[in-house]
């Protein structure tokens, strides 16, 4: 237990260090900043085109004829 006690102070005043600390900071940034490069994608280039091309929504000519079909199917069924 005694040995506890002097250790402790030990620990903290290596802790406080100034040294200590800006090593822990360059560190982190080192890190981080390798991360980022690691990870980093270019986004690829967008073809520029002269004209946006506008395109309609296209029905299906199977929907818009099946609803017409119903309806006549339940008039001549009543």
């Amino acid at each position: 237990m005694n040995g506890f006690k002097s250790f402790f102070p030990l620990v903290l005043g290596v802790l406080k260090d100034w040294r200590v600390i800006a090593t822990l900071i360059a560190f982190f940034l080192i890190i981080m900043i390798a991360g980022f490069i690691a990870n980093y994608s270019k986004k690829p280039p967008r073809l520029k085109s002269e004209k946006p091309v506008n395109v309609a929504p296209v029905q299906e000519s199977g929907e818009a004829e099946g609803g017409e079909e119903a309806s006549a199917d339940e008039e001549t069924a009543e």
